[in-house]
C-alpha cells in the first residue's frame, strides 16, 4: 500500500520520514485505545493518531475550563416573565377572541423577544454553522447535536450584535440531536446574556416563539421571530408549526414566559410542521452533556468503528508501562502526560502491565474522562559534588479527556484548513483555534 506508506511517513510529529517499522512499534505499544478490539484495525489506528498530530490549538484555553458544575438548571442572567392572569386564561383557548386579546398576545411576544434576542447566538464551526441559545451567565449554550457533531471542537459563538467569542463543544447526543457548547472567552461584567429553561414540558396547543439565525448570521439583522403552536409532543420529539429554515438548527423554541422549551432540530416535509428537541432531553442527559460525552454517532458512521484515542506511545519494563512519546494536541498532551511517566493507575485500578492497561483503555468510551495515575521522576538539589540525583518519584492524578480515532482519509480538508462562504457573514475568515 504505497499511498498509505507515504501518508504515514509524512504524518509523523516532527515531519521526519519514517518507515512502517517505527510506526508498528508505536502501535504495538499503545498508539490508541482499542488495539485489542480489532487486530485488523491496527494500521487504521496509526492513521487516526498520526493524522491528528500537529493540530495543537493556538488558543489559550483557561485552565480546566471544562470542569463545569452538573447542577441543573444552570443559573441564567434573566428570569422568566410573568403572564397576567387574563391573558393566561385566554391563551388556553383556541385563539384570541378580540382585538384587545390579540394586542395582549402581541405585547407578551414582544417582551419575550426582547428578553431572548441577546441570548440567541450563531454557532460557527469550520465546516458547519447553526444557532444556539445561552442558558447560563457562565456561558453554557444549548444547540443541536448535528451542529457540533462531536465534543471538544473549537468554534465561534456570535452574539446578535456581531461580536463573536471562542468556544468549545461539550457533550452531544446523536440519538435525540442534543448538544452543549461552552463559551471559553472571559465573560463580560455580570455574565453572559442568558435566559432560563422551562421546568415543565410544552403541551399540545401551547403558543411558542422560534428564534434563530436562518442561513447564518447576517450583519444588521436580529434573529427573526416566528410565532406558532405546539402540534405534538411524542417520545423525544416536539412538533410545531413555527417555520424553520437552514441555519435555525440549535436555536431556541420559547414559551410566552421566555423560557426555553425546545431546541430546533429538523425541518419537516411541510413548512407548517417542524421538529425540536424537548428541553426534558437536555435535563435527563445533563451530566453527560456537561462532562463532554458523546452518545451515539453521527449519521452515516458505524458505531462499531468508533474507538477511543489517548495519544501516547508506551514501552514497558519489569515495573510496568512507561510513556515513550506524547503526541502534540492529543488528550494525553492536554492532560499533562510527559515522556518518562510511569502509568500506575487507570480509574482507580492499579496497573501492573502494559497488556492490562491496553485492555482497560480498549473498554473506554470515546470522549470519556479517565483518571490516570502516573509516577514522575523527581529531582533532588545538587550535592557536594555539584551533581543532580534523582529524587523520589511524584504521584500525579491526571484527568485525560479521551477523543476518538480520526477516520478521515488523506487529502480531505482538516477542521482548520478552509473556509466556507454563502452565510452572508465573515463566519469563516479565521479558524476558531
Amino acid at each position: 500500500m504505497p499511498g498509505l506508506s507515504r501518508f504515514l511517513q509524512n504524518a509523523t510529529p516532527d515531519g521526519a520520514h519514517t518507515g512502517h517499522r517505527r510506526v508498528t512499534r508505536h502501535v504495538r505499544a499503545w498508539l490508541a485505545a482499542g488495539a485489542m478490539r480489532r487486530a485488523a484495525g491496527v494500521l487504521g489506528l496509526a492513521v487516526g493518531v498520526l493524522g491528528t498530530v500537529g493540530i495543537a490549538a493556538a488558543e489559550k484555553l483557561p485552565k480546566e475550563w471544562y470542569l463545569i458544575s452538573a447542577e441543573y438548571p444552570p443559573t441564567a442572567r434573566a428570569t422568566a416573565l410573568a403572564i397576567e392572569e387574563p391573558l393566561a386564561a385566554k391563551l388556553k383557548l383556541d385563539r384570541p377572541g378580540s382585538l384587545d386579546e390579540l394586542r395582549a398576545v402581541q405585547a407578551q411576544v414582544r417582551r419575550v423577544v426582547e428578553l431572548a434576542t441577546p441570548a440567541t447566538v450563531s454557532v460557527e464551526l469550520s465546516d458547519s454553522l447553526g444557532s444556539g441559545v445561552i442558558i447560563s451567565s457562565s456561558g453554557l449554550v444549548l444547540t443541536a447535536g448535528h451542529v457540533t457533531v462531536e465534543p471538544k471542537r473549537p468554534l465561534w459563538v456570535r452574539l446578535p450584535d456581531g461580536r463573536r467569542y471562542r468556544g468549545r463543544s461539550l457533550g452531544v447526543n446523536h440519538r435525540v440531536d442534543s448538544g452543549l457548547v461552552k463559551i471559553t472567552a472571559d465573560p463580560p461584567a455580570g455574565g453572559w446574556p442568558s435566559i432560563p429553561v422551562a421546568d415543565n414540558a410544552a403541551q399540545a396547543g401551547d403558543w411558542v416563539i422560534a428564534l434563530g439565525h436562518p442561513n447564518g448570521f447576517v450583519k444588521g439583522r436580529l434573529p427573526p421571530l416566528r410565532l406558532g403552536r405546539v402540534q405534538m409532543l411524542e417520545d423525544c420529539t416536539l412538533s410545531t408549526d413555527a417555520t424553520l429554515v437552514g441555519g435555525d438548527s440549535g436555536g431556541p423554541l420559547l414559551n410566552l414566559r421566555g423560557e426555553v422549551v425546545g431546541i430546533h432540530s429538523r425541518i419537516g416535509e411541510r413548512i407548517t410542521s417542524n421538529f425540536h428537541v424537548p428541553i426534558k432531553e437536555y435535563r435527563e442527559d445533563w451530566p453527560r452533556l456537561v462532562e463532554g460525552r458523546m452518545t451515539g454517532v453521527p449519521d452515516g458512521e458505524d458505531p462499531a468503528a468508533d474507538r477511543p484515542l489517548v495519544g501516547v506511545s508506551l514501552t514497558s519494563d519489569a515495573r510496568g508501562p512507561l510513556v515513550s512519546q506524547v503526541f502534540p494536541g492529543s488528550p494525553a498532551a492536554e492532560a499533562g502526560l510527559q515522556v518518562g511517566d510511569r502509568v500506575v493507575g487507570w480509574n482507580d485500578e492499579p496497573i501492573q502491565s502494559l497488556a492490562q492497561l491496553t485492555r482497560l483503555a480498549a473498554l473506554a468510551e470515546p470522549y470519556q474522562r479517565v483518571q490516570v495515575l502516573v509516577e514522575r521522576a523527581g529531582e533532588s538539589p545538587p550535592n557536594e559534588a555539584n551533581r543532580l540525583e534523582n529524587g523520589p518519584p511524584q504521584r500525579l492524578n491526571l484527568v485525560v479527556w479521551l477523543t476518538r480515532v480520526d477516520r478521515r482519509f488523506p487529502g480531505l480538508a482538516s477542521e482548520s484548513s478552509g473556509s466556507q462562504a454563502g452565510s452572508g457573514s465573515d463566519a469563516y475568515d479565521e479558524d476558531p483555534r
